[in-house]
């Protein structure tokens, strides 16, 4: 009987020992890798930088040698201070504003009949304008770039112009934006007559 019961503690000992091993040889899974969501892919646009200083040129050659300069240089004895504000996007193809203003502003401070507003300076005009696009019945795309001056204190509208630049058709194969830009570029822009000045 005695040995029965010896035997008997030896198996559950045995029974408890596996139990409590077998517990302890169960690695703990490791959690799952955490994966980093992809990134949003970022829209191409098609204006580039020779886009940019085709259309500012341009405009930039119109409005300074348009009568409402002459007008105000006889008027006032000096020069005309021209404000830049950010050209309004309606293309909906992510033109960057501010880089257009900035070259608006370059342009125009290296002329000779105008002066560019600085920071902080009371201008007495302001230039603005709206860019769009637009598509031709061949599906072809272009930029229209409108731009008017407007007199700071009457808000009369002194001089509107306008000019078209082709859309580059943005490359996914890695060409250069100059290479992407040629066709715009090689073309001559339209350009829309001032409207009259204002009185």
């Amino acid at each position: 009987m005695r040995l029965s019961a010896l035997i008997m503690l030896s198996v559950l000992a045995c029974i408890a020992a596996n139990g409590l091993s077998g517990c302890k040889s169960r690695a703990t899974p490791p959690p799952p890798a955490l994966v980093a969501p992809p990134e949003p892919v970022k829209p191409v646009s098609g204006w580039t930088t020779e886009v940019t200083t085709g259309a500012v040129s341009t405009l930039c050659e119109a409005l300074t040698s348009d009568g409402w300069v002459s007008r105000f240089r006889e008027g006032n004895s000096r020069m005309p201070v021209i404000a830049v504000a950010p050209f309004e996007d309606r293309s909906g193809d992510q033109v960057p504003v501010t880089d257009v203003a900035a070259e608006f502003v370059r342009v125009l401070g290296t002329n000779d009949r105008v002066l560019a507003a600085s920071a902080g300076q009371v201008a007495d005009v302001t230039l603005s304008g709206v860019i769009g696009l637009r598509t031709s019945a061949d599906g072809a795309k272009d930029f229209t770039i409108d731009a008017r001056i407007t007199d700071t204190k009457s808000t009369e509208t002194l001089w509107v112009a306008g000019v078209t630049r082709q859309r580059p058709v943005p490359s996914s194969a890695g060409a250069s934006a100059a290479d992407s830009a040629a066709p715009a570029a090689a073309g001559s822009p339209e350009t829309s007559a001032p409207a009259p000045a204002g009185k």
